[in-house]
């Protein structure tokens, strides 16, 4: 019997607090309540509040020049070093991988030529040279920096191919 007069007083106790929570109260009270408050505690309010701060102003994004969007793309699959202005060097092997021969040159650079052809736009004065592992590509400005980071890494897929030296200033 005592188990059921504990869990009647608990479940008393329990309707009492949600209808004291539920129990609005008067504009009046809540004033009388703020008024009462120390300066400690006002002080302490005011420092627990959020505080916004101001935005800055949004500064419109300059327009990067193409060699520097190309580097930000590759910069995580290569080495990317400016080469000047307008010219990135990009590597993909160290510089003790070996050299390919003259003939394996010729052929690699058929295929440099067949990527770039098939990527550039035939109007464009795109050229790409090779020698000694090494690529010299020439591309136009108006290449889109996604276009030309695909066309690189492409190139530079190729095996033999360890750098390359890309140069947007046509």
């Amino acid at each position: 019997m005592a188990c059921f007069v504990l869990l009647t007083a608990c479940q008393t106790k329990t309707e009492v607090v949600k209808e004291a929570a539920v129990t609005p109260r008067p504009a009046a009270a809540i004033r009388q309540v703020e008024a009462v408050k120390s300066p400690s505690t006002r002080q302490h309010e005011a420092l627990s509040a959020p505080i916004e701060k101001p935005r800055p102003a949004t500064i419109p994004a300059r327009s990067l020049p193409i060699a520097e969007q190309v580097a930000m793309k590759l910069g995580s699959s290569f080495a990317v070093k400016p080469d000047g202005l307008n010219a990135i060097e990009i590597e993909k092997a160290p510089a003790t991988a070996s050299q390919p021969s003259l003939f394996e040159e010729a052929i690699l650079l058929g295929k440099l030529r067949a990527i770039l052809k098939s990527s550039t736009p035939a109007e464009s004065n795109a050229s790409v040279a090779f020698q000694a592992g090494k690529a010299s590509l020439t591309l136009p400005p108006s290449l889109s920096s996604g276009a030309a980071s695909v066309l690189i890494a492409k190139m530079l897929s190729l095996d033999g191919v360890n750098e390359l030296r890309a140069d947007f200033s046509r």
